[in-house]
């Protein structure tokens, strides 16, 4: 499996745990992102590294539900995040990633 389809697979899981949770427009970015990591995988790295950065960024989201936080769901998203920041990263960092 190509780095770019383990993120694709990360990307998926993610959306999936978005959909539990009411975060519509992080759902839009993430799915368009999961589309164009095969077609487009340099740019959409970078694309997705820019999400981690500043107020508002995918690390200040808090999946809920309810107006519940949903804990396990949480962990796993965090879990998913960081796995997908340091593919994301890696690669761009050794140079691989120029286009």
């Amino acid at each position: 499996m190509t780095q770019a389809e383990d993120i694709k697979l990360i990307l998926i899981e993610m959306l999936a745990l978005l959909k539990l949770s009411n975060a519509k427009e992080w759902e839009k970015t993430i799915q368009k992102l999961s589309y164009e990591i095969l077609d487009i995988p340099n740019e959409t790295k970078r694309e997705i590294l820019s999400l981690y950065g500043g107020m508002g960024s995918l690390n200040d989201l808090i999946l809920h539900k309810d107006g519940y936080p949903l804990k396990k769901e949480n962990d796993e998203f965090d879990s998913l995040k960081t796995q997908l920041y340091d593919l994301c990263r890696e690669d761009l960092i050794v140079g691989k990633g120029k286009e």
